[in-house]
């Protein structure tokens, strides 16, 4: 569904969507919710548009077993000639049921869909906003703004099943009820604000400034927590377990804030020079090497504009351009302060095998595989480069 409309000055569009699916295997369902709104309107100096969308979506999908992995690594272990689709009764069949199945080593794929499920529920939004100002003929002001935003949450679990211990034949591993739920959340603002003086000085002469501010914030969390042998199948709770909680937390947070200018004089619209600088401060640097400037110039001369004479036959345009650039990164998170993490934490370490701590009374932390400097700088790549077009 959409609906749009406006006048010479203005225009809105709005739109919903709704969709439903199924995946490949049995039972796997997906389900999604879109909607987007844009909205413009001009004036005789001022000019504004905004766009907003926002994303919410459901899966229930099968999930890994712990002892024979996921669907499709089952799949790819039974052979090709087993009609797998009559072993799907697997509570009911006789050869079918784990117990008797045929293979010693992996699961009936229709138990996993049935036993194992993974559901989560994300939603996104995102905005952006544009704000312009003419303050005379060769003076502009605008400002941009754009927000994301992510959630999600989801939940693992795990039906128990427990093999006869009378046979004597090989059957994987015991399974007992559990379940795991987690969090992720996600922030991110970018806000910048120009200013262009765009000025014809004379007839031979242009100039052309932009100055303006950057800002840039970031914030996310992640939450993992899980329980085993839960005493019910009917209530996947970590409330209901027998033995510890297991979980971890993990949050990161970025800000960075700059200014910058950018200068370009023309003569008579075939040499100009362009110059740039910016001036960022990280909070991922040490607080006493957090600011860094970078810069950058540039000559170009457009030679069949100087030379007229020059264009006919092959040649229609040619131009000169000559420009070396600094550029400044700051670092990554995390690179200036030792990190510690709990082995096995499944925020940090989400392919772990190793088991997570705590054991009891008994805690345990190890530092992180990636090497920190508290007196990291910022760093800087030159680039000369050379075009002729």
């Amino acid at each position: 569904m959409s609906i749009s409309g406006g006048d010479e000055k203005s225009s809105y569009f709005f739109s919903a969507q709704h969709i439903d699916r199924t995946g490949v295997t049995p039972k796997d369902e997906y389900s999604r919710n879109n909607f987007r709104f844009n909205a413009s309107r001009q004036g005789d100096k001022f000019k504004a548009m905004t766009s907003v969308s926002y994303v919410d979506d459901k899966t229930d999908v099968a999930g890994a077993s712990p002892s024979a992995g996921s669907f499709y690594r089952i799949l790819l272990n039974t052979p090709g000639h087993i009609p797998i689709t009559d072993y799907k009764n697997w509570r009911t069949d006789k050869y079918a049921n784990p117990n008797n199945y045929f293979n010693a080593y992996f699961k009936n794929p229709y138990q996993v869909i049935d036993q194992n499920r993974d559901t989560s529920n994300s939603n996104r939004l995102q905005g952006i906003a544009n704000i312009e100002y003419q303050v005379n003929d060769w003076i502009t002001a605008a400002y941009n703004v754009g927000l994301t935003t992510f959630n999600s949450t989801f939940k693992n679990t795990q039906e128990a099943f427990t093999y006869d211990p009378t046979l004597t034949y090989t059957r994987p591993a015991d399974e007992v009820n559990a379940v795991a739920d987690g969090v992720d959340n996600n922030f991110r603002l970018n806000s910048d604000l120009f200013v262009t003086f765009d000025k014809q000085i004379n007839d031979d002469f242009s100039a052309k400034l932009i100055v303006g501010t950057h800002v840039e914030a970031f914030k996310s969390k992640r939450v993992r927590i899980g329980g085993n042998n839960l005493y019910t199948n009917s209530i996947f709770n970590v409330g209901v377990r027998s033995g510890e909680l297991t979980g971890a937390e993990r949050t990161t947070q970025k800000r960075l804030w700059a200014y910058f200018g950018d200068l370009t004089l023309g003569f008579r619209d075939f040499l100009y020079l362009t110059g740039t600088y910016r001036q960022d401060t990280s909070s991922t640097l040490p607080v006493e090497n957090n600011s860094y400037g970078y810069y950058s110039g540039g000559l170009s001369f457009v030679a069949t504009s100087a030379f007229p004479s020059l264009k006919g036959g092959v040649l229609d345009y040619l131009k000169f351009n000559a420009s070396y650039a600094k550029v400044g990164n700051d670092a990554e998170i995390g690179r200036i302060n030792e990190v510690f993490i709990t082995p096995g934490d499944p925020t940090a370490e989400p392919n772990s095998t190793s088991s997570q701590f705590p054991f009891g009374t008994t805690v345990g932390i190890r530092p992180s595989t990636v090497a920190i400097d508290p007196n990291l700088s910022p760093s800087f790549q030159p680039r000369l480069k050379q075009v002729l077009t």
